[in-house]
């Protein structure tokens, strides 16, 4: 054996408390194989535990404070607005890049953050930001074969407002044709990697249903797992005896219990100034994120009409209201008074002061004391449990090159709280009846196979 090759197999959500629930009732045999023939244990996620950061940790192996990028969403303080982030926001090289300079093979497939997709000496396939009609392949000539092989990037319909029965084989055809391309590139490949992404989708909207003995969808979960398994078996017969597995997830998934908005939490103590965006009257007309999507999605075409949609139509998009008067925090732009706000979080953990209006070291250090002690000691009025597990200064978990840019704190939620980062127009800043069931907790899936 010369040089042994790699494959990795990315699992967006991954989650052993999941895994082997369902190799218990004889689901998963070749996920049971891995378990028996190799070796595997927990992997601990980033701070915070989503996708981004969480892949790019790996693909660097640096804290997020060297690459740049912190969360799905980031505040620019200079322009008064969220900013989404894609592949270009990420300053810092990754594995494939340091072995195509040693002359080693790569091949990335829909990994999270690899839109738009750059050059590595190999292939990369865009991540699910990116639509067929876009250059989502490097090299570019990569897209006509995809397309003739009937590559998918997501489905055509999501587990989400009632096409659940649809979504089920698009999920499995997606599944499937990922992992073909991975199997078919695989020969040629020193170091491949590949992501399946809706395995963490599936999670997020079938987890409560697993146990509900009069759903139509109590067994969808386990069938997404059965594609996945499938796959996997696929993959293991055809594993070069130079080659090794390792499988790994970005985070793993438990029951949700309770949403804390936290912005509306910081508008009812005095830290954040929100108003009314002219758009958030469009819910007074009936006309919601719902009502669209359903639209949408009973066409098939939520992401053609994502991909060809001019941004600032996008951009308005964002900011219409859910039919529970919320606005999402990709689109909470326009409806914060950023010259008033002190404190403003994009969800999921960040946690930033407006040094345009807090001025003083003494009061942002003021600040940052109550927020940690106010925030630490909040109870979910469900649970009566602690909301909050724990709240990190930056100087704590960050250093690197684009320190200044980091979050000033990290709030990590206790397991089965969500943090987000929604503008609510409703007076509590908890919600129970959302879309999500599950939610990510820190403690994922890591597992070593092969090798001959």
């Amino acid at each position: 054996m010369d040089k042994p090759r790699i494959f990795v197999l990315g699992i967006d959500g991954g989650s052993w408390n999941l895994i082997d629930r369902f190799i218990s009732n004889g689901s998963l045999p070749n996920f049971k194989k891995l378990k028996e023939k190799g070796a595997w244990g927990n992997l601990i996620s980033s701070l915070p535990p989503v996708t981004y950061p969480a892949w790019k940790c790996y693909s660097t192996g640096k804290n997020p404070a060297k690459f740049g990028v912190f969360a799905w969403v980031g505040i620019d303080f200079g322009k008064n607005r969220m900013e989404v982030y894609d592949s270009r926001d990420f300053k810092s090289k990754e594995i494939w890049d340091y072995l195509g300079e040693a002359g080693y093979s790569c091949g990335v497939i829909n990994m999270p953050s690899t839109f738009p997709p750059k050059k590595i000496n190999g292939f990369m396939v865009g991540d699910i930001l990116s639509h067929m009609n876009m250059v989502f392949t490097y090299p570019p000539g990569l897209k006509k074969e995809l397309i003739r092989s009937g590559y998918k990037i997501r489905p055509d319909y999501e587990f989400t407002l009632g096409f659940f029965e649809k979504a089920l084989p698009e999920f499995k055809k997606t599944i499937k044709s990922q992992f073909d391309l991975a199997l078919k590139k695989m020969p040629s490949t020193d170091f491949m990697h590949l992501t399946i992404f809706h395995t963490d989708q599936a999670q997020h909207f079938l987890w409560n249903f697993m146990d509900d003995e009069k759903s139509p969808y109590k067994g969808y979960l386990e069938e997404v797992w059965k594609e996945m398994d499938l796959n996997l078996g696929r993959l293991l017969k055809k594993l070069p005896k130079d080659t090794y597995l390792i499988i790994m997830s970005d985070h793993g998934f438990c029951m949700q219990k309770n949403v804390f908005y936290i912005n509306k939490w910081l508008e009812n103590e005095g830290y954040l100034v929100s108003k009314k965006d002219p758009v958030s009257l469009l819910s007074r007309l009936g006309i919601n994120k719902e009502r669209i999507l359903i639209a949408v999605n009973a066409l098939g075409a939520k992401g053609i009409i994502k991909s060809i949609l001019p941004k600032k139509i996008l951009e308005f998009y964002r900011r219409v209201p859910t039919k529970q008067n919320n606005i999402g925090v990709m689109g909470a732009t326009a409806s914060i008074n950023w010259e008033k706000s002190k404190v403003i979080s994009v969800g999921e953990g960040p946690i930033y002061i407006n040094k345009n209006v807090v001025r003083t070291k003494k009061e942002y250090n003021q600040i940052r004391s109550e927020l940690i002690k106010k925030l630490e000691g909040i109870k979910s009025p469900l649970t009566n449990g602690k909301a909050i597990k724990k709240v990190y200064k930056k100087e704590d978990i960050y250093s690197g090159e684009f320190y200044e840019k980091a979050p000033d704190l990290l709030a990590l939620w206790e397991e089965g709280c969500e943090i987000r980062g929604y503008i609510t127009q409703q007076k509590s800043c908890w919600a129970y009846d959302n879309q999500w069931k599950a939610h990510h907790k820190r403690e994922g899936i890591f597992a070593f196979y092969g090798g001959g």
